[in-house]
């Protein structure tokens, strides 16, 4: 028997992406959000996750509050 390897094209870059496992009522929050603002699920996610990281940022002086809300 012949031992044949098969190259998966669409195997995702573990080093660039990631999964994550949310709650189904998040899920269908985040869908909807995202909807709303013509974002992916994953676009939203990262949206979401910047302005709250600059929020953070800004209250510890960090940044200021102009930058953290852009």
């Amino acid at each position: 028997m012949l031992g044949i390897t098969i190259k998966r094209e669409n195997q995702m870059d573990s080093e660039k992406w990631k999964s994550v496992a949310v709650p189904i009522k998040t899920w269908n929050m985040l869908k909807e959000l995202s909807q709303d603002n013509d974002r992916s699920i994953g676009g939203q996610i990262s949206f979401l996750t910047k302005q709250e990281f600059l929020w953070k940022k800004s209250q510890t002086n960090s940044i200021d509050n102009i930058q953290a809300r852009g």
